[in-house]
Formats: structure tokens, C-alpha cells, sequence
């Protein structure tokens, strides 16, 4: 009995130890259960609501299309008046062919009196639409609607699309098309719904347009569902025709007055309550076993978290300069462009008499010049795409750029090149690998203003796992290191940060952050090792390319350039620019100021050779145009020009090849022939 005592005694401090965590234990565990059953609730809500979202948006864009379909077939000139039925009905069959959901196209005068019906229809003369309420919304709005459901004489249920037949300024007609509303019975089974959920469709008199369960199709809404007096909100509580109590959740359908109604069985949203009591005695148990691997694990997240918001922070900073040298990269060029064609085009007036304007012309193309490499090395930092990214023979490109680093180091400092011969070749931008190059010998050599020693190291390596974490395969190295200060251990770890900078007041900080970008870009990476008062080595990380180099372009200095072309500019000037590095050639120029100008001009002209378009355009950007004259025309050429686009630094491929600004009337004429022995080479 003693001895019990003597271990109570002993273990009481555990013991209450024990308890007064466990208190505090249990009841934080039912805190977190009931907030972890709002929490649940409250996302299934958003769940729920989202899926109601998104199938308006889907209804909404087939709905569009449907309208937008239609406003081209009103511009026909089939239907300026008098309607020719004969020619209406041709066209309309064949549009039938491809667009199975429309049954009937009509067109109707702003009474509503039917004009023509194709295909033609059992009805007497001067009859009017069924829903007329629809066809004089259109009449005086003077804008595209979708009408309720009617039944037809069959018995179908269907609804209409009426947009304005306009003629100048004035509405002359409606054009409508009749869809049975069917059609969208596919699109709410597309919706991505869980099997017990359903889905269905009401116009603006709450009849039922269209639904996922094949029971409820053709019924009135108040046929299968009624909803209790005191639901309301965004979501409403119901029930079946069956008995299934269900929520639901409202969505209205632009360019209309639907509304996509979706039900989910109340069940689904009380099964949360049962789970959360189960949780609730598993987090019992396992918070007594974690609770000391909580407390280290809540301050390594700390830590974490630390990190994460400097990085984001970082990214912010990034994205945010990226955007602004974005932009001033794209203003400037077309600045340039200017500059470069007019000097161009008045040195070829004058000639070589006056050599004194010659060298005046001279350092004005090398100002030029230098303005391009300018705005190159200010995008290469924020650049995010694989834009430029070819399979490049590195040892070929790393000799090329001997001289030029030979010549960034000043004579106080010695270069040693030591490259592996063997080194594989990598997918890489060779201008971005210049500008990272230049950059890294730049920063060494001011790192060492008494003079010092860089090293230029290249070498393959076979498992990169080993010396940098996160990768894995067979990877080029490219290390940069000089004898010169180094960086304190503090300073390492901000060294690739924008803006960050340890030459005082005045220096930009975006060397490093551009060959961070440049090496992450091409699908490696940037590791900095420095040691104060011993030096500094940067190591470029690329991954090997299995493609083999691409050889030169063959020369085109045999292919003709095309006869007409169509310059395409929002920017006056430099559409004016463009012209005149083409105007001592025998080519026809005709310009426009927008895409859909320059569709106009095509759908004018069919003897136009070549489109050469700009891309960053308001409205309808030069890519759009150039997918759109490639629709229309299998023959005509395309050529894209920019000094930055948005899209092309997000990824975005294109099969067309683009010209960047400002280019000389040697690369202009250059470009052409490649795009004009491209079109042929694919012919």
C-alpha cells in the first residue's frame, strides 16, 4: 500500500500535468469541430453557388454564340431590302448544314409579320411571331435578345434568337433563329455535376427552358418543385416532386432572362455535421500524440511563412516592374522605329556627298542601335515566357562571347576562359545568355576595382541533384567567379532580389534578378556562393536539350518580295515608319489603323500578298487579325511586328513569325523574303 502511495505521489504532478492539458484540449477540440462544420458548410455553399456560376457562363457563352452567329448572318446583303427569299434560303440551308441546332431562321418586318421562313412552314400569309414580346424588345432596343419558350403547332418546346437587321443607321428587320431547348439539355449534363445534384433552366415567365434529369423536361417549375415560404437569399431551400428535401442555389444567364436554377439533396449538406463529430474524436487522440510535434511544427511554419511572404513580396516587386518596363519597352521601340526610318529614309535622299552628314547619320543608327540593346537588357529581367528559347550549341556561343567580356574587363583585370569542349548543347534565349553573361562578368569586375582574376567555367554534369536541390538530370554548368570582396553571409541570401544592390545609391539591382529569370526560364537555375574578402561565383545551371541545333536560315536573297502588302498599325507614326523603310521598293502599300479595319480591306481587296501587322493593338490585337486573315485567305502571307507584347511573354504560341522593333529596312526586307519562301516552303 505504501509503495502505491509512493508512485501516487510520485506521478501526481504528471497527472495534473496531464489534466490541465487535456481540459484545455478537449474543449479546443470542440471549437475547432463546430468552426470546421461552419467552415465546411459555408464552402459547400460556395461549391455550390459556383457550380450555379458556372453553368451560367457556359449557357451564357453558347448563348452569345448563337448570337453573335446570327448578327453576322443579318449583314448579308441578302437581306437588304427587297428580301430576296430565293437568295435568303440559299444561304440559310447551308448555314442549317453546319449549325444543327437552329430549326427555323426567320425574318420579320418591325411588326412582326413573318417575311421569310426557312425551312418554309405551314402558315398563313402575314402571320406574325409567336413571341412577340421578344421581337419588340428587339424593335426598341435595337439590340440582340433571347425570347421565353413557346410550344409550336408540334408541340415542341423552343425558344427564339432575334437580333436587329440594321442598315445604316436604322432597323429594317429582325432576324431570328428557333432552337429547341433541348439543345441545352446537353450542356447542364456537361456541367460537371455529382450524379444526385440536378439542374434546370427558367426563362422570364419561370417556365422550365431546359434540365439535367430527363423527369422534370416539358414540366412547369411548380410541377416538380416548391420552395419553402421562408427560404430566400442567394440560396433557397425546396422540395421534389419525390419528396427529396434540396437547396438551391440561383444564377442569371446574361443577354437574357433566364436563370440556371442547381439542387443539391439536403443530405449531402448533413452528412457534415456527422463527420465533424467524428473528427472530433480522432483530433482528441491524435492531438495528445502531436501536441509537442505541433509545437516545433507551428514554429517551423512561422519560419515558412516567413519566407513564403518575402518570396511573394519579391515576386510582387517583380511582376509589377516587369509590367512597367513592359510597357516603356513597347513605347520606346516604336519610338525608335521612328527615329531609325526617318534617319533612314533622309540619308538615302542625301546620299554620301556631304561626309559630315554621313557621320551625323552614323551615330544616329548607332544611337539607335544602342536604344534596341537598351530595352532588350530592360525586358530580359521580368521576362517570363521561353520567347527567343532555341537548342543552341553552347560552346560555339560561349567563344562568341569571348571578345566582348574580354572587353568588359578593364585592363587591371585578368579573364580565363575554360571551357569543356564536349558540352552539350541546351534550349536557351541567346540574347537573354549575352545579357546574363555580360551582367555577371560586369558585377566581378566591379567587385574587384584593384584588379583581380575572373574565371569563365563551363562543364557538363551528369546528376545536378548532387549540387543543387530540386533538380534532377543532366545539366550544363556555367560558373562565373572572381577573386574580388565578396558579400557578407547576410547579404547571400537577398543577393537575386530585385532592386537589391550592394554598390550604394544609384545602381539599378537587376543584374542578378535577370540571371535568375534567364536561368529559371530555360528550365534551370542561379546559384550565388560568395565569401567576404575572398570572392564571389555564380553558377548558371541549364538543363541538356535532346533537340538537336537548329542550323542557319537558308538565304533568301532569291526569294522575291510580294507585290502588295497591307501594313496594319494602331500607332501612326509607326505605321508611318513602316512605310517609308518599304518606300523604295516597287510594292504597293495599303495601311490600316485597327484589325477590323484591316479585315474590311481584305474582304475588299483578294490581290493583297502579304499582311504585316502590329500586335500589341487595342480591340482586336495583331495576332487575332492574323488567325482570322489566315481563315479567310489560305494564301496571303503573314508577318507580325512588335517592340513588346504581353502575350508572347506569357507563353503564348504562334505560328507566324514575328519582327521585332525598330528593324532596318535590311531586316524589314530580310523578314519578307523569309515569310514569302516560309509560305511557299509550306505550299
Amino acid at each position: 500500500m505504501r509503495a502505491v502511495d509512493a508512485i501516487y505521489n510520485q506521478m501526481r504532478p504528471v497527472i495534473l500535468l496531464a489534466l490541465s492539458a487535456l481540459i484545455p484540449i478537449i474543449l479546443l477540440c470542440g471549437v475547432i469541430a463546430l468552426h470546421f462544420v461552419r467552415e465546411q458548410r459555408v464552402e459547400l455553399d460556395k461549391v455550390f453557388q459556383d457550380k450555379a456560376m458556372t453553368l451560367a457562363m457556359a449557357l451564357s457563352r453558347e448563348l452569345e454564340t448563337q448570337i453573335n452567329l446570327l448578327a453576322i448572318l443579318s449583314e448579308t446583303p441578302r437581306l437588304d431590302p427587297p428580301v430576296s427569299v430565293q437568295g435568303f434560303s440559299e444561304v440559310t440551308r447551308r448555314l442549317q448544314a453546319r449549325l444543327p441546332l437552329w430549326n427555323i431562321i426567320r425574318v420579320s418586318d418591325l411588326n412582326g409579320t413573318i417575311l421569310v421562313s426557312v425551312p418554309p412552314t405551314n402558315m398563313a400569309p402575314g402571320a406574325r411571331v409567336v413571341d412577340i414580346g421578344s421581337h419588340d424588345k428587339v424593335v426598341n432596343t435595337g439590340k440582340p435578345t433571347v425570347g421565353d419558350m413557346v410550344k409550336g403547332p408540334a408541340g415542341n418546346l423552343a425558344f427564339a434568337v432575334r437580333v436587329p437587321v440594321i442598315r445604316g443607321e436604322r432597323t429594317i428587320s429582325i432576324l431570328s433563329v428557333v432552337i429547341q431547348s433541348s439543345a441545352l439539355d446537353a450542356v447542364l449534363r456537361r456541367g460537371g455535376l455529382p450524379e444526385n445534384w440536378t439542374a434546370w433552366i427558367t426563362d422570364g415567365k419561370d417556365q422550365v427552358v431546359a434540365s439535367s434529369d430527363p423527369q422534370f423536361i416539358s414540366k412547369a417549375r411548380t410541377d416538380f418543385i416548391q420552395y419553402a415560404e421562408q427560404s430566400g437569399g442567394a440560396i433557397r431551400s425546396g422540395v421534389l416532386s419525390q419528396g427529396l428535401d434540396v437547396r438551391v442555389a440561383d444564377a442569371t444567364i446574361e443577354a437574357s432572362s433566364w436563370t440556371v436554377h442547381v439542387a443539391m439533396p439536403l443530405s449531402d449538406y448533413r452528412i457534415l455535421s456527422w463527420k465533424a463529430y467524428s473528427l472530433f474524436a480522432v483530433t482528441l487522440v491524435a492531438t495528445l500524440m502531436l501536441s509537442v510535434i505541433g509545437i516545433y511544427l507551428f514554429q517551423r511554419e512561422l519560419e515558412t511563412r516567413r519566407r513564403q511572404e518575402a518570396a511573394f513580396e519579391s515576386s510582387q516587386r517583380l511582376q509589377a516592374l516587369g509590367k512597367l518596363t513592359g510597357q516603356v519597352a513597347h513605347d520606346f521601340n516604336n519610338l525608335l522605329m521612328v527615329f531609325q526610318a526617318g534617319t533612314n529614309a533622309i540619308s538615302r535622299r542625301l546620299g554620301n556627298q556631304d561626309e559630315r552628314l554621313k557621320l551625323i547619320f552614323d551615330s544616329m543608327f548607332d544611337g539607335v542601335a544602342r536604344g534596341k540593346e537598351m530595352t532588350q537588357r530592360l525586358l530580359s529581367f521580368s521576362r517570363r515566357s521561353d520567347q527567343g528559347s532555341k537548342p543552341l550549341d553552347l560552346v560555339r556561343a560561349l567563344r562568341d562571347l569571348e571578345p566582348l567580356l574580354r572587353q568588359l574587363a578593364n585592363d587591371s583585370v585578368v579573364l580565363e576562359y575554360e571551357i569543356d569542349p564536349r558540352l552539350w548543347p541546351v534550349v536557351a534565349d541567346p540574347k537573354a545568355l549575352e545579357i546574363a553573361m555580360v551582367n555577371l562578368v560586369t558585377n566581378a569586375r566591379e567587385a574587384m576595382p584593384s584588379g583581380g582574376v575572373v574565371t569563365v567555367r563551363a562543364s557538363n554534369i551528369t546528376n545536378v541533384s548532387r549540387e543543387v536541390e530540386g533538380l534532377t538530370g543532366a545539366f550544363v554548368a556555367i560558373a562565373i567567379s572572381d577573386t574580388g570582396s565578396g558579400m557578407k553571409p547576410t547579404l547571400t541570401s537577398k543577393a537575386f532580389d530585385p532592386l537589391f544592390s550592394t554598390k550604394g545609391p544609384g545602381a539599378a539591382g537587376l543584374g542578378l534578378t535577370q540571371v535568375l529569370t534567364f536561368a529559371e526560364r530555360s528550365g534551370g537555375t542561379a546559384k550565388l556562393v560568395s565569401v567576404e574578402d575572398v570572392g564571389t561565383a555564380v553558377t548558371l545551371y541549364l538543363p541538356r536539350s535532346q533537340k538537336e541545333v537548329e542550323e542557319e536560315p537558308p538565304d533568301t536573297a532569291s526569294a522575291a518580295l510580294p507585290k502588295r502588302i497591307l501594313i496594319v498599325d494602331d500607332t501612326p507614326s509607326s505605321l508611318i515608319s513602316a512605310r517609308l523603310s518599304l518606300e523604295e521598293e516597287d510594292i504597293e502599300i495599303l495601311t490600316a489603323g485597327s484589325g477590323p479595319e484591316a479585315l474590311r480591306i481584305l474582304a475588299q481587296d483578294r490581290n493583297i500578298d502579304l499582311l504585316l501587322s502590329d500586335i500589341m493593338m487595342p480591340g482586336m490585337s495583331g495576332i487575332e487579325l492574323a488567325r482570322e486573315t489566315a481563315r479567310l485567305s489560305e494564301d496571303i502571307i503573314i508577318l507580325l511586328m512588335t517592340g513588346f507584347s504581353d502575350q508572347l511573354e506569357q507563353g503564348v504560341k504562334i505560328e507566324f513569325p514575328v519582327l521585332m522593333k525598330p528593324f532596318s529596312q535590311a531586316e524589314l526586307r530580310a523578314a519578307l523574303k523569309r515569310a514569302v519562301k516560309g509560305k511557299s516552303g509550306q505550299a
